[in-house]
């Protein structure tokens, strides 16, 4: 990796952590454009999209990173954050699959059903929601 991108996600966590949203976007993406394959300045960078009210954005970004090469981990990271930015637009369909593709890999089932239940509750799906809770919230 990058020792540039790394000092770029390292002052765009530490902006989006005191919320100065403006920096942690523009710091995050020059991360990402130095080194594309930096999954987490990518699921950071749709973080503060999303915060910034960009959720549109944070999806076209999350869609590109998976369009690349990953390891599991960072897969199921990049459908999830993708999960978050489309129930934040309202693809709570799109959403839900996003979140299903998340839910294939050990470690993430719970997190997957977590935003599967906020997508259907959303959706006013409250019986679907419930039920997703109640898998999150049993052992895997």
């Amino acid at each position: 990796m990058s020792a540039v991108a790394k000092r770029y996600y390292e002052r765009g966590i530490k902006a989006l952590s005191r919320g100065d949203l403006q920096e942690a976007t523009e710091t995050l993406a020059s991360a990402i454009e130095v080194y594309p394959a930096f999954v987490s300045a990518r699921l950071a960078y749709g973080a503060a999209l999303c915060r910034s009210g960009n959720a549109q954005r944070a999806a076209e970004v999350l869609r590109a990173g998976l369009a690349k090469k990953n390891t599991g981990v960072s897969e199921a990271a990049l459908w999830a954050g993708l999960g978050d930015a489309l129930s934040s637009i309202g693809q709570l369909k799109e959403a839900v699959d996003s979140f299903k593709q998340a839910a294939r890999y050990p470690g993430f089932e719970r997190r997957a059903q977590s935003g599967i239940a906020r997508a259907h509750g959303k959706a006013g799906k409250y019986a679907d929601a419930f039920a997703a809770l109640a898998v999150a919230a049993t052992d895997v």
